[in-house]
């Protein structure tokens, strides 16, 4: 009968083993499974977020990137036409301010003619009333512009 004893004290054990796991699981195992698996879903959700955020500003710079390069390239075009302009119009008012210079060299070159023709003929006038009358004192006697007496 020491046998049969035996046997139930191993029958005993192994059903309160088995309880003893069943509470376990309800009380114990699953919620602590169930909190891994959603702490895991969790984890896993924000870091597959995480990626598609990166991407999102990935995508996001290299169009920002594209689009500064753009603007940049427009400015300098911006650039180099002002500097054209400018350029173009420093050269007009260079070759006006240059004909103006040569028109005015001109004028007072002509100006300059008609004073010296002016001068002479004034002049022209002087020397021959004057050397008639050095010649008159040289000769000592009235002289005529003609060269007679």
């Amino acid at each position: 009968m020491e046998n049969m004893t035996l046997d139930w004290t191993i029958v005993v054990q192994f059903v309160m083993f088995m309880f003893a796991i069943l509470i376990l699981n309800a009380v114990l195992f699953k919620p602590v499974l169930k909190t891994i698996e959603e702490r895991s879903s969790r984890t896993s959700g924000a870091e597959e977020e995480a990626s598609a955020l990166s991407k999102k500003t990935e995508i996001k710079v290299h169009s920002y990137e594209r689009r500064m390069s753009a603007a940049r390239q427009r400015a300098a075009d911006e650039r180099r036409r002002v500097i054209k302009e400018g350029s173009d119009r420093e050269k007009q008012l260079l070759d006006e301010a240059r004909r103006k210079a040569a028109q005015i060299i001109e004028e007072a070159g002509q100006q300059v003619a008609a004073e010296r023709d002016s001068a002479r003929q004034a002049l022209s006038a002087q020397v021959q009333a004057l050397s008639v009358e050095i010649a008159s004192k040289v000769a000592g006697r009235q002289m005529s512009a003609g060269g007679s007496a």
